[in-house]
């Protein structure tokens, strides 16, 4: 795979193995735990095949956390720009306390070693809500180009993104954390719009769907995700450009749960996070 590093990024094999390991080996859930953590944005998120010609050139990367007692979902962006050698801040943060003793944090993270600039990035909510639902997100924009009659597959390597879902004994509702690729400036139901992404893979725990579960009973679970990668076709003879946006998500919906086993409400849930983020993004540009 042709691995673009538009910030000159590379892996932090570090990163990779902490994170590997605070995955398979978590201590039990401490009330709510909900993370997606990217160890490797700048290697593992690259063009995987192509024909003809395209060019990716990095705009800015946002953070955002929230919560709130009626679903709120984040929406209060702050963006940093590249600037065609180099991003604004080396640690990029943003962050939430709630009054009932939880955090929501959502990161980028870059270091000098070795003449490489190591990536990391990750959004989490975590610790006690209470009624409060929760939600933090990382966002990386870039422009993609397609010149006349070429094609080109987007792809984040399966088992890069790491999702931890956990709820403490006693925690009612649900979380979900995952990653998407999609057009931050379309209509949010159009194909490739936040509610049709070109692609959304995401974990899922809901605590009143685990028949067995006690509720003096910790639950947590741990994965990669898989299956992130999309074609573009440009079959014009003029070039194609798409706004698109990585976006790294982890929301926590306490109850009263609006049935969030289904699928479909889980997706709009996610579709409503990419309209607020992309009428923030549009004000912000």
């Amino acid at each position: 795979m042709n691995r673009i590093r538009p910030a000159s990024l590379r892996l932090r094999t570090v990163a990779i193995a902490a994170a590997f390991a605070s995955l398979m080996a978590a201590p039990a859930a401490q009330a709510w735990d909900a993370s997606v953590t990217l160890p490797s944005l700048g290697v593992d998120f690259g063009v995987s095949s192509w024909s003809g010609d395209w060019t990716w050139a990095s705009t800015r990367e946002g953070v955002s956390s929230t919560y709130g007692t009626d679903g709120n979902i984040p929406i209060d962006f702050q963006f940093q720009a590249w600037t065609g050698t180099q991003w604004d801040q080396a640690y990029f943060h943003n962050e939430t306390l709630y009054p009932a003793g939880g955090s929501g944090a959502a990161y980028f993270d870059r270091f000098d070693t070795e003449m490489a600039i190591a990536d990391y990035a990750d959004a989490f909510v975590t610790g006690a809500l209470g009624n409060a639902s929760a939600g933090s997100i990382v966002a990386y924009d870039f422009v993609f180009t397609l010149n006349p009659f070429s094609e080109a597959t987007l792809t984040y390597a399966d088992d890069a993104a790491l999702v931890s879902l956990g709820a403490g004994a006693g925690e009612s509702g649900v979380a979900f954390a995952g990653l998407k690729l999609y057009d931050w400036t379309a209509d949010l139901n159009v194909p490739g719009g936040a509610n049709q992404a070109y692609f959304n893979a995401f974990g899922v725990l809901d605590t009143q769907a685990i028949p067995q579960r006690s509720p003096l009973a910790d639950v947590e679970i741990g994965q990669t995700l898989t299956g992130m990668s999309y074609t573009f076709s440009n079959l014009t003879a003029a070039p194609v450009s798409y706004d698109l946006r990585l976006e790294g998500y982890a929301l926590v919906f306490t109850t009263p749960v609006p049935e969030p086993a289904a699928p479909a409400l889980l997706l709009a849930g996610l579709g409503v996070l990419g309209w607020v983020a992309r009428r923030r993004g549009a004000r912000a540009g």
